[in-house]
């Protein structure tokens, strides 16, 4: 399968499901099932996928039923003493990387995409497991709750309560999030605020975010994608199950989604970027809760 083919077979299945009224592929995963938001990890290095291949790898799990979300290519299944199961099919994900091509005396660094096909580990016999934990282990309601408190706390991102709405304010610079008890449970609480979080992100002293020269009019809409798609992965991470859909915004979507088959995978790696940047901020707590599952 060609780069191009997989961003339209992404963009098709997403504008399909909002069409027909279902969730957006990437809230799927933790509404149905308590592990089911883990983000996908390769079985034989550990390593997080990235990017579209995170929406690419919980939509074929939830459409398939696995249990774990931990992938690998026909040849890591080998590596691992095991084999693919005969009439198993495969998933696509996307590798983008760099290479320097010289021209003469010169050189230049030349971006390129790559397809694969990987496999999840229900698909494969015999492997071995030593890394079936990576990041599966599911956390206490408890600790689940104060691990998002520690995140949000290490951003350190100035926020506002008991306001009429949640909002990122770029001109203030600050989130406003209405009273805590304004939530009908603290999940959602932490969804909204994670939401607006990638807002923050975008500021032209961080990530500096402007998609006005390629989105135009619907730059406001692409944003909020953005934000939708990095508040998912940083659920993820977080183990929270709040509700994430902001369904004003779903139009946009469909008209941004309709007009560019790459939209996608530009939100996808936008909103990875942004979820990347936050988690950095609480790099050590996240390690600390994660010791003993990293492989």
């Amino acid at each position: 399968m060609k780069p191009q083919e997989l961003y339209k077979q992404v963009t098709d299945n997403i504008v399909h499901q909002i069409e027909a009224g279902n969730l957006p592929p990437w809230l799927l995963p933790w509404k149905r099932s308590k592990r089911g938001g883990i983000l996908p990890r390769n079985l034989l290095t550990g390593a997080g996928y990235q990017g579209i291949n995170i929406l690419v790898l919980w939509a074929e799990r939830e459409k398939k039923g696995y249990e774990q979300n931990l992938w690998l290519t026909y040849k890591q299944c080998q590596a691992l003493g095991g084999r693919v199961r005969a009439g198993e099919k495969a998933a696509h994900i996307i590798y983008a990387n760099k290479t320097v091509v010289k021209d003469g005396d010169d050189e230049r660094v030349v971006p390129f995409l790559k397809c694969f096909a990987v496999f999840n580990a229900a698909q494969c016999d015999g492997l071995s497991m030593e890394n079936s934990d990576v990041d599966n282990k599911e956390l206490p309601e408890h600790e689940r709750n104060e691990r998002a408190e520690a995140f949000f706390a290490a951003i350190g991102a100035p926020t506002r309560w008991g306001e009429a709405m949640a909002a990122y304010i770029p001109s203030k610079d600050c989130i406003v999030m209405p009273a805590r008890g304004a939530f009908h449970h603290p999940e959602n609480l932490y969804a909204t605020w994670a939401h607006e979080h990638v807002h923050y992100t975008g500021h032209k002293d961080r990530l500096n975010r402007d998609l006005k020269p390629r989105f135009d009019q619907e730059a406001y809409a692409f944003e909020e994608l953005v934000a939708e798609l990095g508040a998912a992965m940083i659920c993820a991470e977080l183990q929270i199950t709040g509700e994430l859909r902001h369904a004003s915004y779903v139009e946009g979507w469909l008209k941004v989604l309709k007009k560019d088959t790459k939209a996608i995978l530009t939100a996808a790696s936008l909103a990875g970027k942004a979820a990347e940047y936050l988690r950095a901020f609480s790099a050590i707590e996240l390690t600390q809760v994660n010791s003993g599952e990293a492989a």
